[in-house]
């Protein structure tokens, strides 16, 4: 286990969770316990983390139709929106998120920009680049992401190429859960801006 005993603690969850263990990191120690107790109702649909008990639920996404030809295979190339305040500013913002395929897998990224935004018009399947204008993006595929709290001297643990991204509500709190195959490691983590990610926990399934 590379689970430092200064650095967190694990908590078991029982019954038929799909995810049955939690890092908790001190960070934020509420957050977390509030992502325990609610462990035994997530579910991983498609590697990305969905959760629906009460207080921790993940944001409903509604897809995106853009203008021009898109390709006719729609599993490697989805685009979905949500509304929700990720940058925790008081304020609604318009999170789109995209996904296509590396090594025949879907991977996923997220883009933020202010609720008014007018993106989707201008954005086609022929021209991506206004999603890019945001510098506020989560964008991981063909890289890695570590887990740096749970690193020790002989092994580091890492995300790897292909991510499932989501948003979870946590106390009207809005946080990204992201994981990558074999779908292990699952790390929740705060947006900060155009910075790193800010992690909050790290869960891990059973094997």
């Amino acid at each position: 286990m590379l689970l430092p005993a200064l650095a967190c603690v694990l908590i078991g969850v029982a019954r038929a969770a799909t995810v049955s263990s939690i890092a908790i990191l001190p960070l934020d120690h509420h957050l977390c316990a509030r992502l325990a107790g609610a462990l035994d109702t997530a579910q991983l649909i498609r590697g990305r983390l969905h959760f629906s008990a009460g207080e921790v639920a993940s944001v409903d996404w509604s897809p995106v139709k853009l203008k021009g030809d898109g390709p006719k295979e729609t599993v490697c190339s989805t685009f979905e929106q949500a509304r929700v305040d990720l940058r925790r500013n008081g304020t609604t913002d318009l999170v789109i998120r995209s996904s296509f395929c590396m090594k025949r897998r879907p991977s996923d990224s997220l883009y933020v920009f202010p609720a008014e935004s007018d993106v989707l018009a201008r954005a086609t399947w022929q021209e991506l680049g206004p999603l890019h204008e945001t510098q506020i993006k989560v964008e991981h595929t063909g890289g890695s992401y570590s887990l740096n709290q749970l690193q020790d001297s002989e092994q580091t643990v890492e995300l790897r190429e292909v991510f499932s991204l989501n948003v979870v509500q946590v106390e009207e709190q809005a946080l990204i859960a992201l994981t990558a195959p074999p779908f292990e490691w699952i790390v929740v983590a705060r947006l900060r801006g155009a910075g790193p990610l800010e992690d909050v926990c790290y869960l891990r399934r059973d094997k």
